[in-house]
């Protein structure tokens, strides 16, 4: 029950962004675009060097401008895509805020008082950031390191096959280790999520119903709660950031790898006349989208995660109850004798006119 649960509500995300569908494609198109002129860039890095060696100054000027154009148009792609994903994030986000806030003002109270409503706090900010951000960034990172590593290969094995392949040696490591680690940081993220909707309940309780603590003399207990609250949400964010650290190191180092690699190997194909000096620096430049991409998607995948079952706590409230609708309204009639009748009762803010 729980799984159909999950899937539904990941659906029904998707139908909220898919209104933005224009946007949508716009934004994959530019990712595409930002990866293909990221690929020419790399090629004409690596010929601009080939040209200035030969000491061909016409050749090396108009690879030169076309670099530079290549250039601009790269930040210009990057600057409307990013545009375009924080646009449709805040607008999916603004309308599902918009569409569980007024379903909440709907649910029946008994459904309601099921929930603190801390908890409902947490999940109008917490949970719908977190969504947002997966919108304006996780994913579209994740898409670009996905074709980045694919173009980027397919371009190095077209330049040597044999070094290509001994430079992406450690990927398959770099993948279980980042699938590995990817998955214990979901659940913390998970976990701490929960956390901060406790600490929201409690700060709730402190605000809302400061009289009733005074009244009572509950200070010293509130705050002994929220204590460990704070201290179980505290920890929960060390472990969160020794499993972030833990992933960052491991990616780092294994990042490092095929760059050592290329430069042993590829510089001995330098040396023997089989690669220039720029096919090298291409590769180089190329690199980057097969390292980079694996230690940033371990990261991508699990905040996609986390904000996933973040959904998961936002569509829940969609499946409360709601109160019943189409009762008859009964109206006074002056003609009808009143039961209870104040004469003489007035109300007035200071020295103002009497509003009562």
């Amino acid at each position: 029950m729980k799984k159909n649960f999950d899937t539904n509500g990941r659906w029904l995300l998707w139908l909220y962004a898919r209104k933005r569908r224009i946007e949508l494609i716009a934004a994959l198109l530019l990712v595409v675009v930002q990866v293909s002129l990221g690929i020419l860039l790399a090629r004409q890095l690596g010929k601009i060097v080939d040209v200035g060696l030969m000491a061909d100054k016409a050749s090396f000027t108009q690879v030169f401008y076309l670099l530079a154009l290549l250039w601009l148009s790269s930040d210009l792609a990057i600057f409307v895509r990013q545009v375009l994903a924080r646009r449709i994030a805040e607008i999916v986000t603004h309308n599902l805020r918009e569409k569980v806030s007024l379903h909440i003002s709907h649910v029946s109270i008994p459904s309601l008082e099921l929930k603190h409503s801390g908890d409902y706090i947490s999940r109008l900010s917490n949970d719908i950031q977190a969504i947002r951000y997966m919108v304006a960034s996780e994913i579209p990172s994740l898409i670009q390191g996905l074709l980045g590593f694919v173009a980027a290969l397919v371009v190095l094995g077209t330049v040597s096959w044999k070094v290509t392949l001994l430079t992406v040696s450690v990927a398959p490591v770099m993948v279980v280790i980042a699938s590995i680690l990817g998955k214990a940081m979901g659940t913390s993220l998970k976990e701490w999520q929960g956390d901060m909707a406790v600490i929201n309940a409690l700060a709730q309780d402190a605000t809302s119903g400061i009289v009733v603590t005074k009244a009572y003399n509950l200070q010293n207990h509130l705050e002994r709660r929220f204590y460990l609250a704070g201290e179980r949400a505290v920890n929960r964010a060390v472990k969160l950031a020794f499993v972030k650290g833990q992933l960052n190191s491991a990616m780092l180092v294994l990042s490092v790898m095929p760059f050592l690699i290329l430069f042993g190997v590829g510089g001995f194909e330098v040396i023997s006349g089989k690669l220039s000096l720029g096919q090298l620096l291409m590769m180089l430049n190329l690199l980057n989208n097969l390292t980079w991409p694996l230690q940033g998607m371990a990261q991508n995948f699990a905040n996609i995660k986390a904000a996933l079952q973040a959904a998961d706590r936002i569509f829940e409230i969609l499946t409360f109850p709601t109160e019943r609708t189409g009762g008859i309204t009964r109206f006074a009639y002056e003609d009808v004798e009143y039961a209870v009748e104040f004469d003489q009762v007035s109300f007035t803010y200071q020295t103002q006119e009497a509003v009562l």
